[in-house]
């Protein structure tokens, strides 16, 4: 097939997109996560007589994962910086921005008394693991989200982000019979049922295993004619004819 990619490509493609929905999900959630943690202890922190400053605390780090994600996403430019400008950071150089991001995120991620705002700073210090070519803090990191927010949205993302460091780690093998493991016994399992069948296909694929993989992905295509992913296994598959 021409249009079949390459294991080191399709692990590096996967790995790109699930991170950048990590970082996107972060980035549109990040105060409602913060907030509607916080909604969960106001019984307590009322009974303790603490609730006002609990929630100036809460606030307080609401605004340092705002500037935190601001300054992750600031402009390079070749001249005049302003890396301490609230609204708009901009920085010199890429390694500047993104030293600065891990100094303000490691600091975020300390933050016992905001949990929420603490987790999505571990997200983002993945990326920036990622980016240095430190693979396993990154895992570290992710590992740490999943332990926390495992079930939601984007716990589900970072859990995709370790499947996806297992594959491009050589795990492959390892990673099939826990995929496999995890559709034959739905008690527990965070992820959708037709994200493992494509997340099996795909490993499946990288490893060699042509026929295992296509036969993976007609099952998504016939059981899961509604999924965001029909699209694709199809593809992979074989094509329109698949079923």
């Amino acid at each position: 097939m021409a249009d079949r990619l390459t294991k080191q490509e399709l692990e590096r493609n996967e790995l790109a997109e699930v991170v950048s929905q990590s970082i996107e999900f972060a980035e549109k959630h990040a105060r409602q996560l913060i907030w509607g943690g916080a909604a969960l202890l106001v019984g307590g922190l009322l009974v303790a007589g603490g609730w006002l400053w609990n929630r100036s605390r809460e606030h307080q780090a609401s605004d340092e994962l705002t500037r935190a994600m601001r300054v992750y996403g600031a402009e390079i430019v070749t001249s005049g910086a302003q890396p301490d400008d609230a609204e708009r950071p901009t920085f010199p150089s890429e390694a500047a921005r993104q030293a600065r991001a891990k100094e303000l995120f490691t600091r975020l991620a300390d933050r016992t008394f905001a949990p929420a705002a603490a987790d999505i700073a571990h997200l983002y210090l993945g990326e920036i693991a990622m980016a240095e070519g430190d693979a396993a803090a990154a895992r570290r990191h992710w590992e740490r989200f999943v332990e926390e927010e495992g079930g939601t949205a984007a716990g589900m993302v970072a859990q995709l982000n370790l499947i996806n460091l297992d594959r491009a780690e050589g795990k492959g093998e390892q990673l099939v019979t826990r995929l496999e493991a995890l559709l034959e016994r739905p008690e527990g399992r965070q992820l959708p049922e037709d994200t493992l069948l494509f997340q099996l296909g795909v490993t499946q694929q990288a490893l060699g295993r042509t026929e295992q993989a296509a036969a993976t992905f007609r099952r998504l295509v016939e059981e899961f004619p509604r999924s965001p992913l029909q699209a694709e296994a199809r593809r992979l598959a074989g094509g329109p004819g698949v079923i």
